[in-house]
């Protein structure tokens, strides 16, 4: 469309809503994508559909955040059972042809409309939400994908995959979620030269630019020795363990410190981090059978191999990221259609496991029993250290949900190890604000973040008051209509989980308190 095309619907489709004298909402906003003058001035000519340019102009009267548009309003499929479409915004813009990259084609467009359909299966096979509900939830922005959802996935959605490549399209779907930013996670394999990363990587340039698709580079591990070491003429390493490290976002801060090497252990070994610009290896562990003894031995056989000899180790950090899913303030709201993980309310303040019979509550089960095994790994560890309780710093994180009423986290606060903080997202400078607790041996930390606090206090950057209300709201909801979601195209509209500024601010604790 020409910028005089766009400008005539503007006026005629502002008119519209003028003479109306209303707000477009979702029960009224058919007055508009059935205007019969604009219906009329697109039948067929030039291959945009009416609905789409009218959805195109609502989408971009929705963003600018006017008032003309409701923030809830929605577009949904047609016909019974309608179901709200993924991004619509950017389809809408992209087919009525109000904005589309050069290169961008027809193909491109269905094979992202086919990317939200698998998206919608992740979705519910990671997190047993439907997309809408999980799309609201306050605490989520990354899916992040865990054993086996792939697979569930695929086994739900195969019939829409015909022929021999059925499973190589499904899979270069999965990796154009995780390019835009959308998806993190464990995919199976090292997928780095696989075809159908390869196919993806191509797409996403085309649909978003060069600038935001990561690269299909190896980002192993670093083998760069830490400036310390070579300080103290190679004898000593000071390590950073990252147990569940997952998509290792505390490694961008530790390799940014350049004194101490980062080991980052999970039971997946090849993940998709948006902090680290790609794929990342972890080395691969069944953490639940990782005894201390086996923990030890296994990071010091990696700092060998990095170093070409044998040195003194010893660990300055153990960092500890429980993975949230059983864990999650949301998972209440699963609780009425059998989906929930954990059982709640004030009947069952110690949020146990719902049973030990459904997947859901063997999952859970599993959940605690992983913590309860790490919490046994940072005593033994703090403890074999040669100044017990200084030597080795230790922190836990989890979102503020279920892991802090579990009572083996009351008996380790009540032991005195560890002492819970909670900290707010925002305040680092994240764009969600996202309460998070933290169990660290570090007591006398005091966390600050951009407020000076660690915490919101209506002083983050992230917010502003609300007029009118006098109310402190976060610019970035996931709880409201899609564009007020930190999103879009492109994987850098995402931040990482745990933000930068909080990582620094843990790790350098850790060295103070070796006074380092």
């Amino acid at each position: 469309m020409t910028e005089e095309e766009k400008d005539w619907v503007r006026a005629l489709l502002k008119q519209r809503v003028y003479d109306g004298e209303q707000k477009i909402t979702r029960d009224n906003v058919s007055h508009i994508t059935e205007y019969r003058t604009l219906a009329q001035a697109y039948q067929g000519t030039n291959g945009a559909s009416p609905a789409d340019v009218a959805w195109a102009w609502l989408a971009e009267e929705q963003m600018s955040n006017h008032g003309m548009v409701a923030d809830d309003l929605e577009r949904t499929s047609p016909g019974r059972g309608a179901a709200e479409i993924p991004r619509w915004h950017i389809f809408a813009r992209a087919r009525s042809g109000w904005h589309r990259e050069r290169g961008i084609t027809n193909e491109d467009l269905q094979e992202m409309r086919s990317a939200d359909m698998v998206m919608i299966h992740l979705v519910q096979e990671e997190t047993g939400m439907l997309w809408q509900e999980w799309e609201r939830q306050e605490e989520v922005e990354v899916l992040r994908l865990s054993r086996g959802t792939v697979r569930n996935a695929w086994l739900k959605t195969k019939g829409r995959f015909k022929g021999d490549q059925g499973y190589r399209r499904f899979l270069k779907l999965v990796a154009l979620q995780m390019m835009e930013g959308r998806v993190e996670g464990y995919m199976g394999e090292d997928p780095r030269t696989a075809d159908w990363w390869e196919e993806a990587v191509e797409t996403g340039r085309r649909v978003w630019g060069e600038e935001t698709v990561a690269q299909e580079g190896d980002i192993r591990n670093s083998e760069k020795r830490p400036r310390a070491l070579l300080a103290q003429g190679g004898r000593i390493v000071m390590i950073v363990v990252d147990w569940m490290a997952g998509t290792q976002s505390l490694r961008k801060a530790v390799e940014e410190l350049g004194t101490v090497m980062y080991i980052g252990i999970d039971l997946q070994e090849w993940v998709y981090s948006h902090t680290m610009g790609g794929w990342v290896q972890n080395l691969k562990a069944d953490l639940l059978e990782l005894t201390p003894v086996m923990l030890w031995q296994l990071v010091c056989a990696e700092v060998f191999k990095r170093i070409g000899e044998e040195v003194e180790v010893q660990v300055l950090l153990l960092a500890m990221s429980p993975c949230c899913k059983t864990f999650s303030k949301a998972d209440s709201s699963n609780t009425s259609r059998g989906h929930n993980y954990r059982l709640h309310g004030p009947a069952h303040p110690e949020r146990p496991p719902k049973d030990d019979t459904s997947d859901k509550g063997i999952e859970a089960i599993k959940a605690d029993e992983m913590v309860m095994h790490g919490i046994e790994l940072a005593i033994w560890l703090v403890n074999a250290q040669p100044i017990p309780g200084q030597g080795t710093a230790i922190y836990m994180e989890n979102p503020v949900g279920s892991l802090w009423r579990r009572p083996y986290m009351e008996d380790w606060e009540a032991t005195g190890m560890v002492k819970r903080f909670e900290v707010h997202y925002c305040a680092y400078d994240h764009v969600y604000h996202k309460p998070t607790h933290i169990w660290t041996t570090m007591a006398k930390w005091k966390p600050m973040g951009a407020t000076g606090t660690g915490q919101c206090d209506r002083r983050c950057k992230s917010g502003q008051i609300q007029v009118g209300t006098g109310y402190w709201v976060h610019k970035y909801k996931i709880a409201q209509a899609s564009h007020q979601a930190k999103g879009g195209a492109g994987r850098k509209a995402f931040k990482n989980m745990m933000p930068a500024k909080l990582h620094m601010e843990l790790l350098k604790e850790a060295l103070r308190l070796n006074k380092l």
